[in-house]
């Protein structure tokens, strides 16, 4: 017999603790007692199961992601009950940018798996583009700002069916990656190659090499 479990769980893995009676996985003469974790396909995969008190058991489980996952326990080979699981759901806390002109956001449960994870670039006139996530580790994610040439935005994230907060509005800096060629002692013209140079103007548009300020073009 088991109790109905309501603890949420994090997407790096987590011990769940199932309680009931009389569920010793190793009876009065020393034997093993089969006790099986079961779940749906994209559901918590137990990769080990500990004994407690004989009123509860815990199952070690690896990293996963999702809500309302269904799992039965059997006992013995015989099924004594099932429950409903869930993963927390994904939290943006912290916006960075990369030298490279990636942009990285610390986070809570953001899960492992690039390819249910999207995230949505909400511009502040309300159109949304999605990025290309390339790295997620649980606590940020790594991905490609999509083309466009607007520099504030707040960010949405999703993993499978669970939602992330929206984060604050974030606004892009320019990033100056390398300039080619080498500047010759009788000057020349310089380009200089990076990211994010959005709403460009060279009206607006100071660049010093040294202490030398150059005419832009």
């Amino acid at each position: 017999m088991i109790e109905k479990l309501f603890k949420k769980l994090n997407t790096s893995g987590d011990d769940l603790k199932i309680k009931g009676i009389f569920m010793r996985t190793v009876d009065f003469d020393g034997r093993d007692i089969p006790l099986t974790f079961n779940s749906e396909p994209g559901g918590p995969i137990c990769i080990q199961l500990k004994d407690d008190d004989g009123l509860s058991f815990t199952c070690v489980l690896k990293s996963g992601f999702g809500s309302s996952h269904t799992v039965s326990i059997y006992y013995n080979l015989l099924y004594i009950g099932s429950f409903n699981v869930s993963y927390n759901p994904p939290q943006l806390t912290a916006v960075h940018q990369k030298k490279n002109g990636n942009i990285k956001i610390n986070g809570y449960n953001l899960g492992d798996s690039i390819k249910d994870s999207i995230i949505t670039v909400v511009f502040s006139d309300g159109s949304t583009l999605n990025g290309t996530v390339i790295v997620s580790d649980h606590k940020y994610i790594i991905f490609d700002y999509p083309v466009g040439n607007k520099k504030k935005a707040s960010y949405k994230f999703e993993l499978g069916d669970q939602k992330s907060n929206m984060s604050e509005q974030y606004t892009l800096k320019p990033i100056i990656e390398n300039s080619d060629p080498a500047v010759p002692c009788s000057g020349g013209i310089v380009t200089i190659n990076g990211h994010y140079f959005f709403n460009y103007a060279k009206d607006t548009t100071t660049i010093t090499i040294g202490k030398v300020v150059c005419n832009v073009s």
